[in-house]
């Protein structure tokens, strides 16, 4: 999974960079690194990387919505009901192999 893989990264960066290495001895020292050595390392400093936030460990989902809005029509002095649509953001999204996750996409793809 890529995401947990950044999120991994991104840690063991911070971490190494916090302990004085410069940015390219981190390169250096993480390149080629599986992702079970870095959690290790992780874990080593104190962190679980399992029970940071959703967030981190999965990313975001930003999808449309339509909603409903009432506005007015200038031309004709009558309220009116428009189709509008915004941008949402799903900081909890589920594993899309579980069935939540097969849910919530079809629930987004479907129209």
């Amino acid at each position: 999974n890529e995401a947990w893989r950044n999120h991994i990264n991104a840690y063991c960066q911070n971490a190494l960079i916090e302990e004085g290495m410069s940015p390219r001895e981190v390169a250096a020292a993480l390149r080629g690194m599986r992702s079970d050595a870095m959690h290790e390392m992780m874990f080593e400093r104190g962190v679980n990387l399992a029970v940071t936030p959703a967030w981190q460990r999965r990313g975001t989902l930003l999808y449309r919505e339509d909603y409903i809005k009432e506005g007015y029509n200038p031309m004709t002095g009558e309220t009116v009901l428009v189709t509008r649509t915004r941008i949402r953001e799903l900081e909890e999204t589920p594993l899309f192999s579980t069935v939540e996750g097969e849910a919530l996409i079809r629930s987004l793809t479907s129209a």
